[in-house]
């Protein structure tokens, strides 16, 4: 009796569904909102809408107001799961200024912890979220990443994420893909990593190719081995076999056939009522015709083609300005769609579409074979000689790729396209690339199986889940299945020396320096190293006199956002320097990227980056704060001093001359940044 009920319950979610909201659905899904969301009496104003997707309904919900401007905007699916909020609130604007004195990562994620367990308090408990990047001095906003997480596992194509304002608590926005309605591959017999490891070298192998690169500026090309897999196939994690993913339609991520965990229901707890915005909106909504109304329509309307499809999905939205509510129906069959948009209230059709796909196939007059000879043809004669490199890849309703191959090794970014019209057979378009570069010679590279262990000891191959159909051209996914997945998909093996790379970003966390423990400058040194200003060596030699290219490159960092890294092995500071012209940092004529730089220098260029040269350079109206300061650059200095920006160097004395060592540049910015 079970395996009938699931067969059937199979064949009702391979249907795709349209299923309208209504004026009580709509009350019904506002009142869970505001269970969660808290009171709303402040907003002024306040608007609805809604849309289905097979057999999905997501309800959006507007609040805002003015003097202050102030909006809220939330999403949230039939079964009660918050997928979309946003906050904004108008400003004067954040400060700007760099600071070391930021909400601390922990504090932040509590906050985004306490506010997703608040929005959605079941689906909450399978979400993890985590920091997206470093905090930078200038950050006012913080990101975090959302993962949707089952039986441990991460549900590979549900993500999201969170950002929190300046003050590190309030949260801005939120976002998170949830697919529902696919029942979760059991997760108790997992597969170990060497056994999926050995299944992938088996099933998909290493492919050689050749790879564009840059050295110093200038393309070059490498032999690279790349795993060989397309997107949707994968091992799987429970039964070690390669396994093929069905990809659902255009309206998979809102699939909802079948059984779903729903969030708890509204309870009395944190529900007060609707306000009168509230109320008015639902009392208009139940004003406006219903789907079935609409349908019924615009079927029995003369002038639209709408036989032989079905209702695909529906949406209601009001006008930005005006009270005018419209919605719009899209119909689908098998080669058929059409769309028609119409006012909500009187029913009056305001758009309306169709396209009809068989009539263009039914227009070819020549056979794909036929298509496919005349595409190769053009193909040939227009690339000449070089056609002889190119082996055809695909082909597809006239449509040809070629990709050149050289050493009996592909290049994939080398490729011939060509097209021809489907009725008259000429050439629509075509395109040739050939790059004139050095070919290294295959001779001696790894084997496939040598790159397979090498790119596996390099890249994690984890679990995850991913969405599937049990039926082929679903509408929606229904499944989703146990399947080991490359943590890094892009990973390249170099085919002579095993080294791994890929597309992956570069850790802008800087080295643990081995020689600050104990010295005067640790702390400023330390704390700039944790905002990604400083050195990339291990070692930071606090007492080596600083170059000018290495000084600006960190006051870039501090004031303009650049990149606050310094290269050790860099010599060229000359962008560093260009940076610091543009912005009046430097004069042109004082550029000498390689000079140290000597204490009173600093403080003259660290003032015109805070934008006071012009009232510094006013040196009469300044006390020497030292006794061995004078001259046009006392001001510097003692606006410098009076900031606790720039210390003395004891005695009485500043020590002008004297060049600034590393670890002394550290405290200076390190003391504007806290003061």
């Amino acid at each position: 009796m079970k395996r009938i009920l699931s067969l059937l319950l199979a064949l009702v979610m391979a249907l795709p569904l349209c299923v309208a909201a209504t004026a009580a659905d709509t009350q019904s899904a506002l009142e869970t909102v505001r269970t969660r969301i808290g009171d709303t009496s402040d907003y002024t104003e306040f608007q609805s809408g809604s849309q289905s997707y097979g057999g999905q309904v997501l309800y959006t919900f507007r609040w805002s107001r003015s003097e202050p401007y102030q909006e809220l905007y939330v999403t949230i699916t039939d079964s009660g799961v918050i997928t979309n909020y946003g906050l904004y609130v108008q400003s004067e604007g954040y400060d700007r200024k760099p600071t070391l004195s930021h909400p601390s990562q922990d504090a932040m994620l509590q906050a985004a912890s306490d506010f997703v367990q608040k929005i959605n308090p079941t689906a909450a408990q399978n979400i993890k979220i985590t920091a997206e990047n470093r905090v930078t001095l200038r950050s006012n906003q913080y990101y975090f990443t959302l993962q949707r997480m089952q039986s441990g596992y991460l549900v590979a194509d549900d993500m999201g994420s969170l950002r929190i304002g300046a003050d590190g608590k309030t949260v801005e926005s939120f976002y998170i893909n949830w697919t529902e309605g696919v029942t979760f591959e059991t997760a108790d017999r997992v597969i170990a990593e060497a056994d999926a490891q050995k299944a992938f070298t088996d099933a998909f192998g290493m492919r050689l190719s050749y790879e564009r690169v840059w050295e110093n500026e200038t393309p070059a090309v490498r032999l690279v081995y790349r795993p060989v897999f397309n997107g949707s196939d994968y091992i799987s994690a429970v039964t070690g076999e390669k396994i093929t993913l069905r990809d659902a339609g255009a309206t998979a991520r809102y699939g909802k056939n079948g059984a779903v965990t729903t969030e708890e229901a509204a309870s009395d707890s944190g529900f007060g009522g609707f306000t009168e915005i509230e109320q008015s909106e639902l009392d208009t909504l139940a004003g406006l015709l219903k789907t079935e109304e609409e349908e019924r329509l615009l079927r029995a309307n003369a002038h639209l083609t709408l036989s032989g499809m079905k209702l695909a999905g529906h949406s209601r939205s009001k006008a930005w300005s005006g009270d005018q509510y419209t919605d719009s129906l899209r119909f689908s069959g098998d080669a058929a769609s059409a769309y028609v948009q119409l006012d909500a209230k009187t029913g009056e059709i305001l758009r309306y579409s169709y396209y009809d796909g068989s009539t263009a196939a039914s227009r070819a007059a020549l056979s794909d074979a036929a298509l496919a000879e005349k595409a190769a043809a053009a193909a040939k004669a227009l690339s000449g000689n070089r056609f002889a490199e190119y082996k055809e890849e695909s082909a597809e309703s006239g449509s040809l790729r070629y990709t050149r191959y050289i050493n009996g090794v592909p290049f994939d970014e080398d490729a011939i396209y060509a097209s021809v019209d489907p009725v008259s057979g000429k050439l629509t378009s075509y395109s040739i690339a050939y790059s004139d570069l050095q070919f290294p010679s295959p001779s001696g590279v790894l084997t496939a199986e040598q790159a397979a262990k090498a790119m596996f000891e390099a890249v994690k191959y984890l679990p995850q889940y991913r969405f599937t159909c049990t039926a082929e051209k679903a509408e929606a996914y229904d499944r989703a299945v146990l399947v080991y997945a490359l943590e890094n998909p892009y990973a390249r093996v170099d085919a002579f020396t095993g080294e791994v790379g890929g597309r992956e970003e570069a850790s802008s966390e800087l080295p643990a320096y081995t020689d600050i423990s104990g010295h005067y400058g640790e702390t400023a040194i330390n704390a700039l190293r944790a905002y990604g200003v400083g050195f990339d060596t291990a070692e930071y030699r606090p007492n080596a006199e600083i170059t000018q290219g290495e000084f600006v490159t960190l006051l870039n960092s501090v004031f303009y956002g650049a990149d606050g890294v310094i290269v050790y092995a860099q010599k060229d500071f000359a962008e560093a320097c260009r940076i610091a012209v543009d912005n009046g940092v430097l004069h042109a004529d004082e550029v000498d990227a390689d000079k140290a730089l000597t204490r009173e220098t600093a403080a003259v260029w660290l003032i015109r980056a805070l934008g006071m040269d012009e009232v510094a350079s006013l040196s009469a109206i300044y006390k020497a704060p030292f006794a061995d300061v004078s001259g046009a650059h006392v001001g510097h200095i003692a606006i410098l001093t009076a900031m606790k920006v720039f210390n003395g160097a004891g005695n009485g004395k500043f020590l002008p001359e004297k060049k600034l060592t590393r670890a002394d540049a550290a405290i200076v910015l390190y003391n504007y940044l806290i003061n």
